[in-house]
């Protein structure tokens, strides 16, 4: 089940990154970025309505790019060793936490007096 959910986030990520590509304009002028990111007042029927879901559609695929990017670490044990890798840490040992919860840390050949 793990596998399928963490599949999911990725194929969720390539669709938020490419409805970005597909939404916003070809030109990138404040001209033409403008209409797709912010309400315009005055707009009536079918053009409010389209502009409503440019802007409630660009804003919202960028909170869920954060959502979903922040998923994949939690899905997949590689993702989650490139992030500790890219901070310059080492990743964790697998098992290392229940091991220490226990008393029994790997490598600790001393005794407890």
């Amino acid at each position: 089940m793990r596998a399928i959910t963490g599949w999911s986030n990725l194929i969720f990520l390539f669709i938020v990154l490419s409805g970005l590509y597909l939404w916003f304009p070809r030109k990138w002028s404040w001209q033409h970025v403008k209409p797709v990111l912010l309400f315009r007042g005055g707009l009536r029927g079918k053009t409010r309505d389209f502009n409503w879901h440019n802007v409630v559609g660009a804003w919202c695929a960028l909170v869920l790019f954060v959502v979903v990017l922040g998923a994949v670490p939690i899905s997949f044990p590689w993702a989650n060793a490139l992030v500790y890798r890219v901070l310059g840490e080492d990743p964790p040992v697998p098992g290392g936490g229940r091991a220490a919860a226990r008393g029994r840390i790997p490598g600790n050949d001393l005794e407890s007096p």
